[in-house]
């Protein structure tokens, strides 16, 4: 699989993130932020060129498909709903308790 996002305007690129971490390759417009890239291993293409996005994408798809793409823990957990929902309820309690004298009561 091949993940492929010819967008003119992206926000950070989330699909990228969640392909890359699926173990596909990423070929994405040069509009997309780069910090999109967690693999180190995505192609950023002028849209503009047509000619290189189509001898990108013929290359990539003629590979072997492997889809392990080596992303270290760390960097995946950073886009895991999981430890993100954890991440912000310890900001939000921490910033209760010590703004406002907060006590968590169950």
């Amino acid at each position: 699989m091949l993940s492929v996002c010819p967008s003119r305007y992206e926000g950070l690129g989330m699909v990228a993130i969640e392909a890359q971490v699926a173990g596909c390759p990423c070929v994405l417009s040069d509009q997309v932020p780069h910090e999109a890239d967690i693999s180190r291993k995505t192609s950023f293409i002028s849209l503009e060129n047509k000619s290189s996005w189509i001898s990108t994408v013929l290359n990539i798809s003629s590979q072997t498909a492997n889809r392990q793409i080596e992303t270290s823990n760390t960097c995946a957990e950073k886009y895991d709903i999981s430890a993100s929902a954890n991440r912000l309820t310890f900001l939000y309690v921490s910033s209760a308790e010590s703004s406002n004298g907060w006590e968590e009561t169950l």
